[in-house]
């Protein structure tokens, strides 16, 4: 097997004697907003996010806010994750995914034992981890001492600068380095080019029992990262409180389309009048609209995640009632970011079909994060009200 393991009796205690703020690090991704939204258009036609973006993500510490403070990080749950990720999405959509995606990904690593995140995190060297989600779509083998996976699968944001990957999927969290995998390059999509989630290849792979989460574990939020960690999220409902990272970099999109739209009303004339467009109602009445939206999506996810830290207090297992309600009101922050996002891209400027245009970049990765499986509207809504009539829940959110 590819990665090395340390003694767990050696490991020393890397904790920072300081961290940021959470403020300090949101400060930190407002600052680099100009510069990302500089480089949006080169990352989209790389498909991908340059090496620059991610040693400045490196340099801010991103994506060490989740990684637990034993190993060097900042032990931060998945609340600060999600407004540095948004703050980082204003500038540019494929960046904040990505900066959301590498912070919770190594929060992630701290579920698995403890000889896993000693061969993650022990060198002391930067972890970069994409993700695969699959649901029976690869092949596992039980073996003595693990399994061995074998399959391709699509969707790997960020695998280009990773070197390790979890998938999520039927047998649970599994964690595999990058010597153990292949990428194939089928990112050819619509929106969101410059996250690079190209597909994943693996082919007889070897992965031990400690670098398995099973599903009975994850299930229950019996992870090791539960009983040794301060992150409350640990233990919590995994399928729900991680798909917060989708609606973070959305909710970052969504202000970001908002800014846009503001500085080009205020520059624009209006071509049926000639005269200036911030005087005409068609476009003030967009924006209203827009903003309120976008407000209301912030307050509203800000209250999911005062939920889940009063979920922490709850004793025993999270009423499903509970949990649907809130699974409801993550996706729909983003049904408010997408109704906002379709309102400023019908303007009526023409030249958003350019796609040197910002706001049409903007757009497109807003819209193609949306269709993300965790970000859909139909089935939260309907299993909301299922069980709120007392009738069975059909999904594992």
């Amino acid at each position: 097997m590819a990665a090395t393991t340390a003694s767990v009796q050696h490991m020393p205690n890397n904790a920072p004697q300081e961290r940021p703020t959470p403020e300090e690090l949101v400060a930190r991704a407002t600052a680099m907003i100009p510069t990302l939204r500089a480089r949006g258009a080169q990352a989209d036609k790389d498909r991908r996010i340059a090496d620059e973006t991610v040693a400045d993500f490196i340099e801010a510490g991103f994506h060490l806010i989740g990684q637990p403070r034993r190993f060097g990080g900042m032990g931060y749950g998945q609340d600060v994750i999600c407004k540095v990720g948004a703050a980082v999405a204003r500038g540019d959509g494929t960046s904040g995914w990505l900066a959301c995606f590498f912070a919770i990904h190594n929060m992630m690593i701290g579920m698995f034992p403890e000889q896993a995140q000693i061969e993650a995190w022990g060198d002391g060297k930067p972890t970069i981890c994409s993700t695969i989600s699959t649901a029976g779509v690869l092949n596992y083998e039980p073996v003595e001492g693990g399994m061995k996976i074998s399959g391709k699968v699509r969707f790997s944001s960020g695998i280009d600068a990773a070197n390790w990957v979890i998938i999520i999927g039927t047998q649970g969290l599994v964690l595999i380095p990058k010597a153990d995998y292949t990428i194939e390059d089928d990112w050819y999509v619509m929106g969101m080019k410059g996250s690079g989630s190209k597909a994943v290849v693996l082919e007889n792979v070897s992965v031990p029992t400690h670098r398995i989460v099973d599903v009975a574990t994850l299930m229950s939020s019996q992870n090791y990262g539960a009983i040794h960690y301060d992150a409350v999220h640990y233990r919590l409902p995994f399928a729900i409180w991680s798909t917060t990272s989708h609606t973070s970099a959305i909710l970052g999109m969504a202000k970001g389309l908002l800014d846009l739209f503001d500085d080009r009303v205020r520059g624009r004339t209006d071509p049926h009048t000639q005269m200036p467009a911030a005087e005409r109602p068609g476009w003030q009445l967009r924006f209203a609209e827009s903003a309120a939206q976008v407000e209301a999506a912030e307050a509203l996810f800000e209250q999911v995640q005062r939920d889940f830290y009063t979920w922490a207090d709850i004793e025993g297992e999270i009423p499903v009632v509970e949990r649907a309600r809130v699974r409801r009101n993550i996706v729909y922050v983003t049904k408010l970011c997408v109704d906002a996002a379709n309102r400023l891209f019908d303007g009526g400027d023409a030249s958003a079909v350019y796609e040197s245009n910002t706001i049409q970049r903007f757009f497109r990765d807003l819209r193609t994060a949306a269709n993300s499986i965790s970000q859909v509207w139909d089935e939260p809504a309907i299993q909301f009200s299922r069980v709120h009539w007392g009738l069975p829940q059909q999904t594992m959110f």
